[in-house]
């Protein structure tokens, strides 16, 4: 197992899908090698009216000869997480890599533009991960008043 300050944590591929394209258009779903072992990740999401209630499942993945649940999967109201992150400690843990590169940072109702720009992981923002080198994939379920309206999947390897 590694330590983060020694691992080496990059993107690979991002998966974007809008299953309700009345609702959610994703223009922008990225991931682009910088250097050799620097990736970054730009999403852009389109929301066509305001939106309050909504449920994320999230799911993560190892890949041995196909993805598989690794770590186990949850759900959260994202409206309540936004409103207090530390009701949900591993979304906030997650939450926290990310903060410095996106525009979601108030409670619901979230209208309009949530961007995601030019994400690269940075070894400060993460703790020790007891988990083996290998690839990974956290795969995500946008439920928005009670219905899959996208799906969002990240991939990345872990040495």
């Amino acid at each position: 197992m590694s330590k983060c300050d020694m691992a080496e944590i990059r993107f690979t591929y991002i998966r974007c899908k809008a299953i309700d394209a009345s609702l959610i258009n994703i223009p922008l779903c990225i991931t682009k090698p910088i250097s050799r072992n620097v990736t970054e990740t730009s999403l852009h999401v389109r929301l066509a009216r305001p939106v309050t209630n909504i449920v994320t499942r999230v799911r993560f993945m190892k890949k041995s000869s196909d993805y598989s649940l690794y770590f186990g999967e949850n759900s959260y109201d994202a409206c309540k997480f936004l409103d207090n992150r530390k009701i949900y400690p591993i979304a906030d843990y997650l939450f926290n890599i990310i903060d410095d590169y996106t525009n979601l940072n108030h409670s619901c109702p979230y209208k309009g533009d949530i961007i995601i720009d030019r994400f690269r992981i940075r070894k400060d923002k993460l703790t020790w991960l007891p988990m083996p080198e290998g690839e990974y994939a956290l795969f995500t379920s946008w439920n928005i008043d009670g219905k899959l309206r996208a799906e969002l999947n990240f991939y990345f390897s872990y040495k």
